[in-house]
């Protein structure tokens, strides 16, 4: 990037607009603007919440837990003790909303530093 400065060539960044709004301070969407980041994460997220209790059951039992995979393929925990912590189909809604705040906002760092 700094050559390209130097010697005043364009540059082309090809950046989702989900870098772009943030970088530009726009109010960023999940539905709208993640999906072109994670398309796989946001498609499971909304069946996780469409899930009967039998279903959710049948395919999570005791493995989803508070826990989810950054976009540099880190493992972070959502809660305290999270990777020890099973996810109950009562509790789904709000692992969805901690899994989403956290893909969100992995980025803020570096997007607001100078």
């Amino acid at each position: 990037m700094g050559a390209a400065l130097r010697g005043k060539e364009f540059l082309v960044l090809a950046l989702p607009g989900f870098v772009w709004k943030q970088l530009t301070g726009e109010e960023v969407s999940w539905t709208k603007d993640f999906v072109a980041v994670d398309s796989v994460l946001v498609k499971f997220l909304e069946a996780v919440e469409r899930m009967d209790r039998e279903t959710f059951e049948s395919e999570f039992g005791n493995e989803l837990t508070y826990t989810t995979v950054l976009s540099d393929q880190r493992t972070v925990e959502l809660i305290p003790n999270g990777s020890r912590i099973v996810v109950r189909y009562e509790d789904r809604e709000e692992f969805v909303r901690l899994v989403r705040t956290a893909r969100l906002e992995e980025s803020t760092e570096q997007v607001i530093a100078p």
